[in-house]
């Protein structure tokens, strides 16, 4: 008990350290002041904590990824107000890694909750990760293989961002072969032949 604890102390403080560099550089950059530096390392530091935590909360994941999205959002406002141009890409990237890491870790634990999936589904797409949303789908749907939106969300994905008919097809094959048994599946899927 106590090792596991050391364990996952050591990772808290390991995480807390990756994010100093980027939170001085915006600090260096006005685009944070030094209180809103304190503030967000003391924030992640606590909802780094909450998430650890052997009985964590879905909650506590969800209020992270919602402040993190805030705090990319006052980031990008700030930047394009001050008019700064020389952001690392590190910083740009790190915060979307963040998110990013903090929703799978979330869907690890919530593995049945679609709704969940799909709004992390459009936070890949708004984002342009495409590795992360082709994973997304994968995942979501080993989990969740009963569930339609799922498959005509992932085919869709195919047929009009990918423009790959061969993916879109073999997708609605295995949708068939999961749900040949769904009503809602026949009614919504093969009337029109169209994800």
């Amino acid at each position: 008990e106590f090792r596991k604890k050391s364990k996952w102390l050591k990772l808290i403080q390991s995480h807390i350290e990756e994010m100093l560099p980027e939170v001085y550089e915006l600090q260096q950059l006005g685009v944070l002041s030094p209180v809103e530096g304190k503030s967000v390392i003391k924030t992640r530091t606590d909802f780094e904590y909450k998430m650890r935590r052997r009985i964590s909360k879905k909650q506590d994941f969800l209020r992270f990824i919602d402040y993190e999205l805030k705090l990319e959002k006052l980031k990008e406002t700030r930047i394009l107000q001050l008019g700064v141009n020389d952001v690392s890409e590190g910083v740009r990237y790190r915060s979307l890694q963040r998110i990013h890491f903090i929703f799978q870790k979330c869907l690890r634990k919530y593995k049945n909750d679609v709704p969940l999936w799909i709004r992390y589904i459009k936070y890949c797409k708004q984002v342009s990760s495409t590795r992360s949303l082709g994973l997304a789908y994968v995942e979501a749907l080993k989990h969740n293989p009963s569930c339609i939106q799922l498959w005509i969300m992932s085919a869709k994905n195919e047929m009009e961002v990918n423009k790959n008919v061969s993916a879109a097809r073999s997708i609605f094959l295995q949708a068939l072969k999961f749900n040949k048994d769904s009503v809602e599946f026949m009614d919504r899927v093969l009337p029109t032949g169209s994800f």
